[in-house]
Order: structure tokens, then sequence, then C-alpha cells
């Protein structure tokens, strides 16, 4: 059983997770179980609310750990927050014995990732159209939502791309944002998390005025000029060459729903992986209205608040989610592999 269990764990922690911040360890209780814990100070940016962020990360863990389990002979059975002595516990695993049930999504737990490169502008295959339709995952409080219109394509791309907006106009947020950046090879081996500069796929020519950029005195005067609506714009562009931009629709933005909707986006993703497809989340815009939402984002001006409020909104209303909570959206489709892949910490394994 250690040898099953420490390959499930391993396989948990391939899961995606907001700025590669990883925000989960693991303690193995009586031989079948493994607890998996939040580590709420790994996501200190400020898209965390309420760890919303981090508990989408730890739902995909867990959906790892689901299909890595059968695919290793085992049903796993998930308690979703099981003690109240303990607050950053999130769910309890339990394994039970099966015959052995081949898994095709296994695999792609391993060769899943983020690819920021634009894709083709050619529609998905009409089964894989119905593959991922309105039912896919079968969870109650989570929906996967698909726009498949180029004219909404291009209105969405535009409306995730103001995070970038936001992004390079935002002290604390642009600080973050660098402080986190691995600028080679030796810094992502050393640190395994946050962002390895390749992955974020900045053209050649953009590079010299993106590390410019750095600093904030530089940043501002650039933003004279309109650098920030340039980085959007381009963005923007980008995001629209895919084949598709869906959503994960929520019942509410309770701690469950979110987590719920971490396992669907992940059995998403991997099945986009295994059918050869490219995926990027787009996260930031649903993440900041959290805030919002939650009286806790002092930190964002009232042009930004504004902005936040009406991209969402508009988001709510090409999905028709208008009461509902967009936990994120993503694009999908076609195109080359990604320059590189973020590197993982060890599992953190607590001894009980």
């Amino acid at each position: 059983m250690t040898d099953v269990l420490e390959k499930i764990i391993d396989a948990a922690i391939h899961a995606p997770s907001g700025d590669n911040c990883q925000p989960w360890k693991f303690a193995v209780k009586n031989d079948n179980q493994i607890l998996v814990y939040i580590i709420p100070e790994r996501d200190q940016s400020l898209y965390s609310w309420g760890n919303r962020a981090s508990l989408l990360a730890i739902g995909a863990a867990i959906e790892n750990a689901a299909i890595a389990g059968k695919h290793l002979g085992y049903n796993i059975s998930v308690e979703s927050f099981p003690s109240g002595d303990e607050p950053n516990l999130v769910a309890k695993l339990t394994l039970t014995k099966n015959d052995g049930v081949e898994q095709n999504l296994y695999s792609a737990i391993f060769t899943r990732c983020t690819n920021r490169k634009p894709y083709k502008r050619q529609p998905l295959a009409p089964e894989l159209v119905k593959l991922f339709g309105n039912d896919f995952g079968g969870i109650q409080v989570a929906k996967l939502l698909m726009a498949n219109d180029s004219s909404e394509i291009k209105k969405l791309a535009k409306l995730s791309s103001a995070n970038e907006k936001i992004l390079f106009e935002n002290l604390l947020m642009h600080q973050f944002f660098y402080s986190h950046i691995n600028w080679d090879a030796g810094q992502e081996l050393h640190h395994r998390e946050g962002f390895y500069i390749k992955t974020l796929e900045v053209p050649a020519f953009a590079m010299p005025s993106f590390k410019l950029a750095k600093h904030w005195p530089v940043l501002n005067f650039l933003n004279k000029l309109g650098f920030a609506n340039i980085i959007a714009s381009e963005n923007a562009k980008t995001y629209n060459s895919c084949s598709a931009i869906g959503a994960i629709g929520l019942v509410d933005n309770s701690a469950q729903s979110y987590l719920a909707g971490g396992r669907l986006f992940e059995k998403i993703w991997l099945t986009a992986t295994s059918h050869g497809l490219q995926l990027q989340p787009l996260t930031g815009i649903c993440l900041l209205m959290q805030k919002l939402i939650n009286n806790s984002a002092r930190e964002l001006s009232d042009t930004h608040r504004k902005l936040i409020t009406e991209n969402y909104g508009q988001m709510q209303n090409i999905f028709s989610l208008k009461n509902k909570t967009i936990a994120l959206l993503f694009r999908i489709g076609y195109g080359p592999e990604p320059s590189a892949r973020t590197l993982r910490l060890p599992p953190q394994i607590l001894e009980r």
C-alpha cells in the first residue's frame, strides 16, 4: 500500500494551481486513507479571497488522486471538509480495492500543462463538441459551459484580458507577479514554484520591455504611453486564437462549490490533453470579482473595481449565468507544444 499511496499523492501534486503555488499537503492514515490539507499561506496574491483559488487547485489534486487510484486498482471515496477541529483539513480520501480499472486519463496527469501560445482558429471537431456537452462531469454544483461562436470568443477574450491591464497598473499585483518569476532554468530547478519565464511565452521582441516593466517607476512612465493597454490588447489577440472559451459555473461561491469546480476543471483539462488539445486558464477577472463581492478589494482602485464588475457581468450574460458564480474561464484549442513546463515541489507528507 505504501507504494500505491505514494503514486496517488504524486499524481495529486501534478494538479494546476494559481501562480504554481501548490497549496497542499498530505497525511496518510490507517494505510488506506489520505488526508488533504490546504496551506493558506502558499497563496498570498491579490486574487485570493477565502482560499477559493487554492480550493480550485486542491479540487484538481483530488481529481488526479481519484483517477490515479482507480488506475492502480482502488476506488477512492471523497469526504469534503470532514473535521471541524482541523480547519485546514479539506478532504479525506478513503481507498477500497477494486478489480483494476484502466483510466485513459491517468497518463494525461503527467503531460497536462498550461499553454500560453497562440492556437489555431479552427472549430473543435464535432465529436469533441459533443464530448464537452453541458452534462460533462455530472457534478451537480459545478457545470461546464462552452462558447464556440467566434464573436463570443472574441468578446470573452477581450473581457478576460482586462486582468493584464489591472496587473500592470496595480502596484501590489505587479510586485507579486514579478517577485514570483523564475528567470532561468537554474532558478526554476531551485524554487520549483512560481512562474518559469519560458512558460509565459513572452515573444523575444517584447522581452526587453517586459524586463524593464519590472521596475515600478519605469512601468509608471510606460503606462503613460499606454503600456498596460497594449499588453491587454496583445493578450486579447492570443486568447482569441482558440477553438472555444469555456466557463466553470457554480451554484454559489461556497468552499464546497469551488472544490467541486476544481475537480470538474481538472477532468476537462485531462480530457482535452488526452485528445491532443491545448488549454490555458483565464482566472483573473473571476477571482477578483469574488474579492469585490466579499468587500475584500480595498487594494483596487475605483476604476479597476468598475472594470472588473462590468466585465464579469458581461461574462455572466454570455454564459447565461446571471445569478450563478463563474469560477474561471479557459481557452481551448489546437496548437503547438508549449516552450516549457513548470516543476513541482516534492509532496509534503505529515506524520500522523
